[in-house]
């Protein structure tokens, strides 16, 4: 990003983006710290469980599944698909986000690594190591997914961008509705025939070049942007978001009730639903209270996104098996690896180039 769009920017500065980017990384810490409570939905845990404590657990790694990592995605769409790029932009844009988030998940993936073969004795080969970094083998951390995933996306991101400035958003609108469908409706029905028929179904259309539902939630947040939801009062707002919460966590309760463990998804139809009425509903804000404290938050919340797992993994075996009730284990977690993940942020931030090389702030 050039000097002058820096600066365009920071005169712009959303107050309410800063309260999402907060609700976001708490969200993905409680999604985290939900499943980490029953040892990532272990069947016989749950079992033992009062249905009472089951509808909590499901229920909070359904918010945290429906306002982490959607909202973070909608506010990359919607600051960075609602501009032009130059080849110097792009150029740019290549060095300072993609090589600089390169180096910092190359970072990130070296802690997990030598955590787990140091305090887990888990046998890490060199190959295995370098799969890691090449992106070609699945990482030890659940939550690594998303840094080459949004590398990918970035890589093309401009391109989209300069595409979306010469077409009209509605003229997009079939296009995207197939999009969803094929991202979004076609898992949910892949889902009820293999329950229902046991056999699932084959998806021959192709989702690559758009990125599929990442794409597509990078999209809503460039459609916020635009207005395209103006339209729909709060109430309406608040209701979706009620009912992607409630028909999402039902519906993993259901499937448990039928033997069956099932983790609520980002392709999942109520995420898509959900997500963006948030994003919406926190758009129209104009003034947040206490908003340098969510600035800061929001400032650090990718460093903290990049290591809160690691404090999980630290603290759960002080957590979960202490005779205490469902929810404080799940209150527990969550308060651990939020407060240690941005007090470790903090100290991390006193290094010089810290924060632009291993925590990815901007």
């Amino acid at each position: 990003m050039v000097l002058g769009d820096m600066m365009e920017q920071k005169k712009k500065h959303c107050e309410w983006v800063d309260l999402a980017r907060t609700i976001a990384i708490f969200c993905v810490v409680l999604c985290h710290a939900s499943e980490s409570s029953c040892r990532q939905f272990n069947v016989d845990i749950l079992t033992q469980m009062a249905p009472a404590s089951q509808a909590l657990i499901f229920t909070c790694f359904t918010i945290g599944r429906t306002f982490g990592v959607p909202i973070f995605l909608m506010i990359t769409g919607y600051f960075l698909l609602d501009r032009k790029f130059s080849s110097s932009d792009y150029v740019a844009f290549l060095n300072k986000r993609c090589l600089h988030l390169l180096i910092c998940t190359w970072v990130c993936y070296l802690v997990y690594d030598a955590f787990f073969i140091i305090f887990r004795n888990y046998p890490l080969t060199p190959l295995q190591i370098a799969g890691d970094f090449l992106f070609v083998r699945q990482f030890v951390s659940g939550h690594a997914w998303y840094m080459p995933m949004i590398l990918g996306m970035y890589l093309l991101l401009p391109l989209a961008a300069n595409a979306l400035q010469s077409i009209d958003v509605k003229v997009l609108t079939v296009p995207v509705l197939i999009y969803i469908f094929y991202s979004f409706g076609f898992p949910f029905l892949n889902m009820v025939s293999q329950n229902l028929f046991g056999k699932g179904l084959n998806l021959m259309f192709s989702l690559g070049f758009s990125g599929g539902m990442y794409g597509i939630y990078m999209f809503m947040g460039y459609a916020i942007k635009k207005g395209a939801f103006r339209r729909l009062k709060a109430p309406f707002l608040i209701l979706f978001i009620v009912l992607s919460i409630a028909a999402g966590a039902y519906i993993q309760y259901l499937i448990f009730s039928h033997g069956q463990v099932y983790k609520l998804r980002y392709d999942f139809p109520t995420v898509l639903i959900g997500s963006p009425a948030l994003a919406e509903l926190l758009s129209r804000i104009d003034k947040v209270r206490f908003a340098h404290t969510f600035r800061y938050l929001a400032y650090h919340a990718f460093g903290v996104y990049l290591y809160h797992l690691l404090f999980i993994r630290i603290t759960e075996g002080y957590i979960i098996d202490r005779n205490i009730p469902w929810s404080f284990r799940i209150g527990l977690l969550w308060l651990a690896a939020t407060v240690l993940g941005y007090l470790a942020v903090w100290l991390l931030g006193k290094i010089p180039k810290a924060g632009k090389y291993i925590l990815y702030e901007k």
